[in-house]
């Protein structure tokens, strides 16, 4: 028996389990990893053990799956932290079993896990459980998934939340959350909502200290940290605007789908460059090729930081 059931908004239904009570072949706790030794170009396969609670393992039933056992991996990338530590950040299957009290959510939830032996081992650090009330935690949504987190110089560490999953509920966006945590990872606040969309939130420090945010769907966006705890931050730079973007097509779409109305897949990806710059890459489904053909295409942007006067943000 399950340890708890949810369902996407097309019939599939999603079997929870907690591994510890699974057959020995699905209840390892573990992820695939690429190890390239010191002096070699051929990277090492081995397994990363995990340390985690109440590891929850997914089967989904549905016309669109059959019968699938959802894989184990990290969802987020890996960073080097202040204390010589590698943190990953991930988030549990369609539904899950909160670590902290052993009960059934039927919402994604975000982790961070840490490694003190160069990532031969993660533990669980910090989980964000999406608690649902109707109003400040809507119940129709995904709860927290795609989220990625930053050290920030005054020692705390800022977290963001995709909040929407398409799968669940229908719609194409919902606002993005934020929190932020302290003592090196161990309590963290509330997340509120710091834009109204964000699906794949990505941040970057440059070696200057510097701290960015990309999200998007609708729109691209990027913006800069005006402050050391990650509380203030600028206006964003629009990329993209968040709009029907589907009369850029090279033929008329009488009735977009959401993509062709937004115009991009909105998954950006930020890259540290420089002291005072990053690199922004993302797609544009209308960028025109040599010949004006609106072509789908991934654009890499140079997005430089400057002291101005803008508008600033609290959070």
């Amino acid at each position: 028996m399950p340890d708890g059931t949810s369902c996407f908004f097309d019939g599939t239904v999603i079997k929870a389990y907690n591994a510890d009570r699974l057959p020995d072949s699905l209840s390892k706790k573990e992820w695939k990893v690429e190890r390239l030794p010191a002096g070699k170009t051929e990277p090492v396969y081995e397994m990363a053990r995990l340390d985690w609670p109440y590891l929850t393992r997914v089967v989904y039933t549905g016309k669109h799956y059959g019968q699938t056992l959802r894989s184990l991996f990290p969802h987020g990338r890996s960073k080097l932290g202040p204390d010589g530590a590698i943190w990953t950040s991930t988030y549990s299957g369609d539904a899950h079993i909160n670590p902290a009290t052993g009960q059934f959510s039927p919402y994604y939830s975000s982790q961070i896990l840490r490694s003190e032996d160069y990532g031969h081992t993660f533990k669980l650090r910090a989980h964000m459980e999406y608690e649902a009330d109707g109003k400040k935690y809507p119940y129709q949504s995904g709860g927290f998934s795609d989220n990625d987190f930053e050290f920030m110089p005054d020692g705390s560490i800022i977290w963001f939340f995709r909040l929407n999953w398409f799968m669940y509920t229908g719609k194409e966006w919902d606002p993005m959350y934020m929190a932020r945590l302290t003592d090196n990872g161990h309590t963290w606040s509330k997340p509120v909502i710091f834009s109204d969309v964000g699906i794949l939130p990505r941040l970057c420090k440059l070696k200057s200290g510097i701290t960015l945010v990309c999200y998007a769907r609708p729109g691209m966006f990027v913006t800069v940290c005006e402050n050391e705890s990650g509380t203030r931050w600028c206006e964003p730079l629009v990329l993209l605007e968040a709009g029907d973007r589907s009369h850029l097509a090279n033929t008329k779409i009488n009735t977009p789908i959401f993509h062709q109305w937004d115009g991009t897949c909105g998954n950006p990806e930020l890259i540290p460059l420089d002291d005072k710059s990053a690199l922004l890459f993302y797609s544009d489904f209308y960028f025109p090729d040599e010949n004006g053909i609106k072509r789908k295409t991934i654009l890499c942007r140079n997005i430089t930081v400057e002291r101005c006067k803008r508008k600033q943000r609290d959070r």
